[in-house]
């Protein structure tokens, strides 16, 4: 009865597996020296993009931090010196700013939820998230990044 808290859970965890990627890759550039993989990079950030347009209770900080890291793979890409910290520093905040996210409707909204709604809102809810899956297309971009992504740890 509770499949809208199953899909949302289920977003979380590709959103999740995006965002430890994205951080694992931009650590392996600063620390590492490693050569930024802008095909995967582009591809993560346009993942992020997609799930984004899901996620409405954050969009109004999101969007700007998604935008700020899009320009600035662009200058890294584009050899501007300084581009990498920028880029860096943009995907530290947003990465921070959708964990606050998760967590607060993994720990407080979804257990409230569990806690309070009646079948009958379960119901009427789970209708309302019948066409909330991943789309073909983002399930593809993951599937995608998947595959070219390097194994943590190497």
């Amino acid at each position: 009865m509770r499949r809208a808290t199953d899909i949302i859970r289920s977003e979380h965890r590709s959103l999740n597996a995006i965002l430890h990627g994205l951080l694992y890759l931009v650590r392996q550039i600063r620390d590492h020296g490693h050569v930024p993989d802008f095909v995967l990079l582009r591809a993560m950030l346009q993942y992020i993009e997609a799930v984004l347009d899901r996620l409405h209770a954050e969009q109004g900080e999101c969007k700007p931090l998604l935008v700020r890291m899009q320009e600035s793979l662009q200058r890294l890409g584009s050899g501007v010196n300084g581009a990498f910290a920028d880029f860096d520093a943009c995907v530290q905040a947003y990465v921070k700013l959708h964990w606050q996210h998760m967590r607060c409707e993994e720990d407080l909204v979804l257990p409230l939820a569990d806690e309070r709604f009646t079948e009958a809102d379960w119901l009427e809810i789970n209708l309302g998230f019948a066409s909330n899956t991943d789309p073909v297309e983002s399930a593809a971009l993951f599937h995608q990044i998947a595959a070219r992504a390097p194994a943590v740890g190497g």
